[in-house]
């Protein structure tokens, strides 16, 4: 975009932007989509806590092996 297209852009202030025709969807649509949302959100929510946790075993499991107090042969027999 060139400084002149920039200059051309009109201004939208609170007027204008009263007058603009916003469709909504029903209050059935938000809900199901808010429900949605919120399900969502516990599904990450939940992975959160998982990739947490696995990193928490990760490290332990590296510690282990570098410290050797745990063994690949030990390791695979856990799992």
């Amino acid at each position: 975009m060139t400084l002149g297209e920039l200059a051309s852009i009109k201004h939208i202030g609170a007027k204008r932007a009263l007058s603009m025709p916003v469709m909504l969807p029903s209050l059935a649509d938000q809900e199901r989509i808010a429900g949605g949302l919120d399900a969502m959100d516990e599904a990450i929510a939940a992975t959160r806590v998982e990739a947490a946790r696995l990193r928490k075993v990760r490290a332990i499991l590296l510690s282990g092996l570098l410290d050797r107090s745990i063994t690949i042969a030990h390791a695979e027999l856990e799992v």
